[in-house]
């Protein structure tokens, strides 16, 4: 995946393949951007989240993404898809980007935004940490009460 995104940038002058930089370059560089592409590889059924997309939208960044179960679910409509990462997707994906407008671009970006708070929000991750905390207070409940019993 790696090599044909840095193949695909020789051949392109909008595109700059940086690797690995330190955050504050990153976030500069995700905010300046036409867009930010995640090249991680399609994996079904995947339960793990990469964060860094959430940093690319937090940062006002357009993603270009290879799907992800939880991406595809979670938010659609706000990336940029590169399918499942073929050479094809990539280009189509990068060329629909290209052409994509300031305005459209930014609607992408916002609606992205909108749904990380969403479904990945703090107040969202609190709910959801409280819940299993219930849970496991109740499971450890029920096991002193079966104990007892």
């Amino acid at each position: 995946m790696t090599e044909t995104i840095k193949m695909t940038a020789k051949n392109n002058s909008h595109i700059e393949f940086l690797g690995p930089i330190d955050p504050q370059t990153n976030n500069r560089y995700i905010n300046h951007s036409i867009g930010v592409i995640n090249p991680r590889q399609y994996e079904r059924n995947i339960r793990s989240f990469p964060s860094k997309i959430i940093g690319i939208i937090e940062n006002g960044g357009l993603l270009i993404s290879t799907d992800h179960e939880i991406l595809t679910s979670s938010l659609p409509g706000a990336y940029i898809s590169l399918g499942r990462g073929s050479r094809e997707e990539i280009a189509f994906g990068i060329n629909q980007a290209l052409s994509l407008s300031w305005g459209q671009r930014k609607k992408i970006i916002l609606l992205a935004q909108q749904q990380t708070v969403a479904v990945f929000g703090l107040e969202v991750t609190g709910k959801k940490i409280e819940s299993l905390l219930l849970k496991i207070n109740k499971i450890e409940e029920d096991l002193i009460h079966e104990i007892k019993s």
